[in-house]
């Protein structure tokens, strides 16, 4: 079913929009909404804790297009967060493709590697999901991000020496 949206986005006004709702996404702590917008007559995503009111409008929608991966939907990979980094992956492409998840960040291909693009509002969450990856990387670009590393592995070192 169509839905009428009143919702907020950062630092502008209420709007309403008709929506054709295709599906839920949780990202770095938001839910989104993703679906087609017809004020803007393309696909968009909504944060629900921006949506002010939603109403079913009884109408309905033809069916929703297979979902794109979500790195390649607008807005979702995209998204400002609090901070960017850059990461050299020591891998090949098809290797980081199939162990970096499609919201992490951009995969660049890079003589050295993959170079990783990524934003994320926690630098601790980054650097544990860096951490879970089967090969090796370096930071780039982001001293707050290696020095989030370091506590990390300090911390699981201290873990297995108990």
């Amino acid at each position: 079913m169509q839905l009428r949206l009143s919702y907020r986005s950062t630092g502008t006004k209420l709007t309403v929009r008709l929506i054709d709702p295709w599906g839920l996404v949780f990202r770095d702590g938001h839910w989104y909404l993703l679906g087609h917008c017809h004020l803007r007559h393309e696909p968009r995503t909504f944060r629900l804790d921006r949506m002010v009111q939603a109403e079913l409008t009884g109408r309905r929608f033809a069916n929703q297009p297979t979902l794109m991966p979500y790195a390649n939907w607008p807005g979702i990979a995209s998204l400002p967060r609090k901070f960017q980094v850059e990461v050299l992956l020591k891998t090949d492409l098809a290797t980081a493709q199939a162990a970096v998840f499609d919201t992490f960040g951009m995969l660049i291909p890079d003589a050295n590697g993959v170079r990783l693009l990524g934003q994320s509002d926690s630098l601790s969450w980054f650097a544990r999901e860096l951490a879970r990856l089967p090969f090796g990387f370096e930071v780039i670009d982001s001293q707050a991000l290696r020095d989030e590393i370091k506590w990390l592995g300090q911390y699981l070192h201290g873990i297995s020496s108990l």
